[in-house]
């Protein structure tokens, strides 16, 4: 529960997963971090041609690292939807022409859109620059992102038994009592509630 004043606010489920996905991607930056912009949902195929659409691709330009980004609800179940969904969004998000895709819509975004151009004026990229950045950072595999409403054990067990980095956010729902406000509440300072990267690293100092 969360009170503010008199009001009280109960968390609770999401209505469903367009909901939790609107304002994962509205407020993107408090996940990702305010170097990071959007590349919309693309089709994106395995090399045998099995076509995925994630919910969305972040190029984080301060880390120069890039994400699959896959919303979800736990609901919708770790084996049965989570992890075979993520899993061929990963192998197609890694074909030659996957990555030259979202570099071409990258450089489209960058040109046509001023508040990502302010973004690579920020990390002082100039415009020569920018197809070769945006290539450099898609020549590193994908970080996994999945802002999510809860994190179960077996979705962590998952998570950490992937070969690539993985991140996971957890979002949360209150409402007041007769649902007429709502708020969201979102990790503070961009920290996941697990990153395997960290795992990874912890365990090769032991």
């Amino acid at each position: 529960m969360l009170i503010f004043g008199e009001r009280h606010f109960l968390e609770t489920e999401f209505d469903n997963e367009s909901e939790i996905e609107a304002i994962v991607f509205k407020k993107y930056e408090y996940l990702f971090g305010p170097g990071s912009f959007v590349i919309p949902r693309a089709k994106i195929k395995t090399e045998q041609g099995s076509a995925s659409i994630p919910d969305g691709f972040i190029i984080d330009l301060e880390t120069k690292n890039w994400y699959v980004v896959e919303v979800e609800l736990i609901r919708h179940g770790v084996w049965t939807h989570i992890a075979p969904q993520v899993s061929k969004q990963l192998i197609a998000s890694q074909q030659d022409l996957s990555r030259k895709l979202l570099i071409e819509v990258a450089v489209n975004l960058y040109k046509e859109n001023e508040s990502i151009r302010r973004i690579f004026e920020d990390e002082q990229i100039p415009d020569i620059d920018v197809r070769r950045i945006l290539a450099d950072i898609m020549e590193k595999p994908p970080i996994i992102g999945i802002p999510i409403d809860r994190v179960t054990s077996d979705l962590r067990q998952w998570a950490e038994s992937l070969r690539v980095q993985v991140k996971l956010w957890s979002v949360k729902k209150y409402q007041l009592l007769d649902g007429r406000e709502t708020i969201y509440e979102f990790p503070g300072e961009f920290r996941p509630i697990l990153d395997t990267a960290e795992i990874n690293s912890n365990s090769r100092r032991t």
